[in-house]
């Protein structure tokens, strides 16, 4: 009995610091088509690009829109992969060379992220849910 006494009281603290998990469904919280905007400066250059993205709901995302780099446009669709925390924190890879951090909303429907890569500054992506 003593045993059973010293392992609830080892064990109720931890159990009363976890926090429920704000995105439990991880990958599966982004789901759907997503209005995609981002503007910011790459290497000293300014950078933009409006468009759509998929996301498939297991760590997969098609993009496709319109890019201005320093004022070279380009369209071209994209296949990228992404990670979704329980904490509702994520990362994005896009064409394996470029990298963000992410925030998304608890349901899935906005996410926000920011680029890490070196001479990125303030590269913001901002996805909205507009569809299935």
């Amino acid at each position: 009995m003593k045993k059973m006494l010293l392992l609830t009281l080892a064990l109720a603290p931890s159990a009363l610091w976890a926090q429920p998990q704000l995105c439990p469904r991880l990958n599966a919280t982004l789901n759907g088509t997503y209005l995609t905007r981002f503007t910011g400066t790459v290497n000293g250059n300014p950078a933009a690009f409006l468009g759509l993205t998929t996301f498939d709901g297991q760590g997969n995302l098609q993009s496709i829109g319109t890019g201005n780099f320093n004022g070279t446009i380009s369209r071209s669709p994209s296949s990228s992969t992404y990670t979704v925390n329980g904490d509702c924190t994520g990362a994005l890879t896009l064409g394996g060379a470029f990298h963000w951090d992410m925030v998304i909303t608890p349901d899935g429907s906005q996410a926000y992220t920011i680029q890490t890569d070196a001479g990125s500054i303030g590269v913001m992506h901002i996805l909205v849910r507009i569809g299935p």
